[in-house]
């Protein structure tokens, strides 16, 4: 790909959310580095113009872990985009209580319409969706008739993607290729030093010695 390329990245959440989940364990959880990812974007396909993260989330107050993970999105540059996600009642089949479950609708929607804005209006010259998703086929196939090259990247070996969108795409990434490279790793903290510590290097600090 030329780096001229003016690079739209759209992440799902919600996909990503499952790949994710699939990657992890109870004891050891997989988190994306997403500067990794977007660093990858940059080298496959060219210079990222803008990148959209879009998810769905409960009505109400944010929870406190919620909002610093956004804080972190916000930080690399990521346009944080979030939907509510909607109540279902429900009926047991089996005891016929009554329970409510959260159903996710609108991010497909928003994210088709940001990508068909920047294809359409030319702010980008390609547009890389992160999702398997076969709900976006209609919309690479829209966004490729208007000119736009469209990559699909996910971990198709760690989720379901349609197969349809995968062969429609004009470049596909698959990101469990990259598992390794695009985990989130932590630096250990450095212990805090004890006082007959501290009271050491301060006795041995010669008085030439920078401050």
């Amino acid at each position: 790909m030329s780096a001229n390329q003016k690079v739209l990245v759209c992440l799902d959440g919600s996909n990503l959310f499952h790949a994710i989940s699939s990657l992890g364990s109870k004891d050891n959880h997989y988190r994306i580095n997403y500067q990794a990812l977007l660093d990858l974007f940059e080298k496959e396909v060219g210079t990222v113009v803008k990148k959209f993260y879009f998810s769905a989330e409960p009505a109400g107050k944010i929870r406190d872990d919620r909002a610093k993970y956004v804080r972190c999105l916000k930080s690399m540059g990521l346009d944080v985009r979030s939907v509510p996600l909607k109540v279902k009642h429900q009926k047991c089949k089996g005891c016929g209580a009554d329970f409510d479950t959260f159903v996710e609708k609108g991010v497909d929607v928003a994210l088709s319409c940001e990508a068909l804005r920047y294809g359409y209006q030319g702010l980008a010259t390609a547009i890389v969706i992160v999702s398997g998703s076969g709900v976006y086929l209609p919309i690479v196939e829209a966004l490729q008739g208007a000119g736009i090259f469209v990559v699909i990247a996910s971990f198709k070996q760690h989720c379901t993607v349609s197969e349809d969108l995968w062969t429609k795409a004009d470049k596909t990434i698959d990101l469990s290729n990259y598992v390794e490279d695009l985990r989130l790793k932590f630096e250990p903290k450095e212990q805090p030093k004890s006082p007959k510590a501290i009271s050491e290097a301060i006795q041995d600090k010669s008085p030439y010695d920078n401050p």
